[in-house]
């Protein structure tokens, strides 16, 4: 009976009926000072969606917040890592819609890696 409802269903309405999900991307982050990893991760975040990723350790943590946006250009992340309660950075990534992007702030002594891409 419930085969026959589900089969009804799609045969009125067809498969255009139900919502297609945003595409979706993976980002990666790392902090790392004096060459050592101190955090890193990823996560996936769709189009006009949010992602927070969070850690605890014997110094307190790490939190890991982006939200991807579209615009009428492409697609903007904006994200903020931190460290326990100090924020380490605030960058905003601006891309092609199904593209990708990279950003790397500092240098040897604290080094932050933020990279988006398409998910397979």
């Amino acid at each position: 009976m419930r085969r026959t409802l589900i089969a009804a269903t799609v045969a009125l309405f067809g498969l255009s009926g139900f919502a297609e999900a945003p595409p979706g991307y993976v980002i990666s982050y790392s902090v790392s000072d004096h060459g050592v990893t101190q955090m890193r991760g990823e996560a996936l975040i769709a189009e006009d969606g949010d992602v927070s990723v969070q850690g605890s350790d014997r110094d307190g943590g790490h939190a890991f917040n982006a939200t991807l946006y579209t615009t009428d250009e492409g697609l903007v992340l904006t994200t903020s890592l931190w460290r326990g309660n100090d924020k380490l950075a605030e960058p905003s990534l601006a891309m092609a819609k199904g593209g990708q992007a990279k950003m790397v702030i500092g240098g040897d002594q604290r080094r932050i890696v933020i990279e988006i891409v398409p998910a397979d």
